[in-house]
């Protein structure tokens, strides 16, 4: 979301009309008389005797409401109002004059006003009862118009929150289908990369396939991202850490005439969010920081402590009042119009050539950070840079202690595993990840197959590893029938779809066993071994 900074003078979205009179009239003795009238009956009153004073003071308070004589010393009541609307000033006035002209009249209630009184005896005293209804029509108008600017923002609103839902949609199935593609792709070549053999001259074929690989992968989780369908690992985090971390890839990433700043504030809290998900945050910015700076120039990242109060989260849509930690990242780049500012965490939506960029990046980071329960806001104006600023609550849980990630390959195992997927690419490389590991497998394509398989199977069945969407039967079916037949049976389900996605269908429940392809041989043979020893069954 883009925060867009309030101007001097421009007022609020109030509905009330400031009730403010300035009456322009010549006539010194008439122009007091009814100042004080207009006051007495509660109006904030001031006048002036020439229309070339009237224009200025109008420069200096555009909310004023004018009683204006036809007849001044240096130009007619028309003249000022036609020149008025010539410098884009749309003042409500009443009209007034010496004698009653006709002609005058319609000329005035042609140029928009409200009344038109005639200088007499009772003007004084008519003068304070016209303005009372003219305020009473300006607020009615106001309230109609503030409402109507509020049901087209709700529109407008509504059918972008239709058009994420339906880009969502289309992510999540296209997610689903790339990832079945990508599991056999990345598993075998982890498996050819295992191999020990010095024969194996094809190694750096084959880490370009795994190189591509990863790319597809990163580039359908771009996609889950901005639609927040993508599942998050949460766990209390040090952003200081992370950036210092971070900090020696990043270098590698952004050119050489991009100086990089990092300005980190002390004793900063923690927040819960995912490694991962927030290091892409800050690729992604930093990156976008980079192609804003093709001659070069210096990106600044910060993190700091702010508590946002009420009065900012009345004025930010989203926000919660409370302490966040704050990302800063800025450049001093060529910066960014208002036009360009409204869509900027729109998906797709881009300022580069068609080849240079997919414009999910600023849509990404938006997706990733609202899943984090925060906000992001952008700030820029052209050839002053731009200025990304991301608040992440502060974290109310202790941080865990990390367990070292040194250690050998996963263990494996000798139990027996039902490996039940309706994809046959994933199901051989499953099998052969699994077998690799030692363990004993019955293999299914569906599951109606695979409790016909149990059926008349003879042996013990430790695990059943299913694919959550199948034909006929979905994997947690499979699993409630086969516990029928093997009570002590354990289930570790995946699928292309996000956990999110389908605990949202009613498919499985919070808290089970489960991985998304695409997997890792480190991550299937790790889960499984985690699944096989824990003491839930699914």
């Amino acid at each position: 979301m883009v925060e867009t900074m309030k101007e001097p003078g421009v007022t609020d979205n109030s509905s009330e009309v400031v009730k403010r009179v300035l009456v322009v009239e010549d006539d010194e003795g008439l122009n007091r008389l009814v100042q004080k009238a207009l006051r007495k009956a509660g109006f904030e009153s001031q006048g002036v005797l020439t229309g070339s004073d009237a224009i200025s003071r109008i420069a200096a308070d555009p909310d004023l409401t004018l009683l204006l004589d036809q007849h001044l010393p240096d130009m007619p009541g028309t003249q000022l109002i036609r020149t008025l609307k010539e410098k884009g000033r749309k003042v409500p006035f009443v009209a007034m004059t010496g004698h009653g002209d006709e002609k005058v009249a319609v000329e005035m209630m042609k140029l928009g006003a409200r009344d038109y009184l005639v200088k007499n005896l009772d003007l004084v005293d008519l003068v304070p009862k016209v303005f009372r209804r003219v305020f009473r029509e300006l607020d009615t108008e106001k309230r109609l118009a503030v409402a109507e600017t509020e049901k087209e923002h709700l529109e407008k609103q509504f059918h972008q929150a239709q058009k994420l839902e339906s880009i969502g949609r289309l992510a999540g199935g296209v997610a689903h289908d790339l990832n079945n593609l990508l599991s056999p792709i990345l598993g075998y070549g982890e498996l050819l990369l295992l191999e020990k053999s010095d024969a194996n001259r094809r190694r750096e074929s084959v880490e370009q396939i795994l190189k591509a690989g990863r790319r597809a992968r990163d580039l359908v989780r771009q996609l889950l991202a901005f639609s927040r369908r993508q599942t998050l690992h949460f766990r209390s985090l040090d952003l200081n850490f992370l950036l210092k971390n971070f900090e020696k890839l990043l270098r590698r990433t952004i050119r050489e005439d991009v100086a990089i700043r990092t300005l980190p504030s002390e004793s900063l809290p923690f927040i819960k969010g995912d490694m991962g998900q927030l290091e892409q945050v800050l690729m992604n910015l930093a990156v976008n920081a980079q192609d804003a700076m093709p001659d070069g120039g210096t990106l600044t990242i910060e993190t700091d402590r702010v508590e946002l109060d009420e009065t900012y989260a009345s004025e930010h849509d989203g926000v919660t009042p409370g302490p966040y930690v704050r990302l800063t990242v800025s450049d001093t780049g060529t910066g960014m119009d208002r036009t360009t500012l409204r869509q900027l965490f729109e998906p797709f939506f881009t300022t580069k050539e068609f080849h240079e960029g997919t414009g999910l990046g600023l849509s990404t980071v938006y997706g990733i950070v609202k899943q984090h329960g925060g906000n992001v806001w952008a700030y820029s104006e052209p050839g002053m840079g731009a200025t990304f600023k991301v608040y992440l609550p502060v974290s109310t849980e202790s941080p865990p202690e990390e367990k070292s990630s040194l250690g050998s390959e996963p263990k494996g195992g000798s139990e027996t595993i039902l490996l039940v997927e309706d994809n046959e690419e994933v199901r051989e490389l499953a099998f052969a990840i699994l077998q690799r590991s030692g363990y004993a497998l019955l293999v299914a394509k569906s599951g109606q197959e695979a409790l016909s398989l149990l059926e008349h199977h003879d042996g013990p069945l430790h695990l059943i590893l299913t694919d959550v969407v199948m034909p006929g039967m979905n994997g947690r079916q499979l699993f409630d029938q086969a516990s029928a037949l093997y009570p002590r049976t354990k289930a570790l389900y995946m699928s292309g779809y996000t956990r999110d996605v389908i605990a949202h269908r009613g498919v499985i429940d919070a808290g089970i066993n489960f991985i998304q392809k695409p997997f890792s041989v480190k991550l299937l043979t790790t889960s499984v071994r985690e699944a096989l020893d824990s003491t839930e069954k699914r």
